[in-house]
């Protein structure tokens, strides 16, 4: 199979999603929150505000490119995710997310993903919020762009 268009890859929190009201529900230090914990914040997910400047920056890279939704979010919330990137007139594209019972760092799942992409596209950006991400995408080649959102205020 061959694709005419390169593909955009786009995280969805911190990048068009603003889920940072749903901390609170991971508790005061999230890489030890329970399982319950992760699921009462991704179950939350549809209450999200969209962010202006990474919906903007989304539209502008999906005119010349195919788009990816790459999201750790769990799977087990597909149909709400999906929902909430139709809902806010975010641009088209396969959303791929990560498999409830994957455990692994999302920075490791999705360079990981990125490789399979790759592997039948040509990429031409990556966004998003997560410096750790954005580090191991470049450092293996991919053009990596911060979310926006995410970029320190001047």
């Amino acid at each position: 199979m061959t694709y005419d268009r390169p593909v955009a890859v786009f995280d969805v929190d911190g990048f068009v999603a603003d889920g940072s009201w749903r901390l609170p529900l991971l508790g005061p230090r999230p890489s030890t929150a329970s399982r319950q914990a992760w699921a009462a914040f991704f179950d939350a997910a549809g209450a999200d505000r969209p962010i202006p400047s990474g919906v903007a920056l989304a539209h502008h890279f999906a005119a010349d490119n195919d788009v990816v939704w790459l999201t750790a979010r769990s799977d087990r919330i597909y149909q709400l995710t999906a929902d909430w990137l139709r809902q806010h007139e975010l641009p088209d594209g396969e959303l791929v997310m990560r498999p409830d019972d994957d455990l692994r760092p999302s920075p490791v799942w999705k360079l990981e993903r990125l490789h399979m992409i790759a592997a039948v596209r040509s990429i031409a950006v990556v966004v998003d919020d997560d410096h750790r991400v954005l580090k191991m995408a470049a450092e293996q080649g991919f053009p990596a762009q911060l979310a926006p959102a995410a970029m320190p205020s001047r």
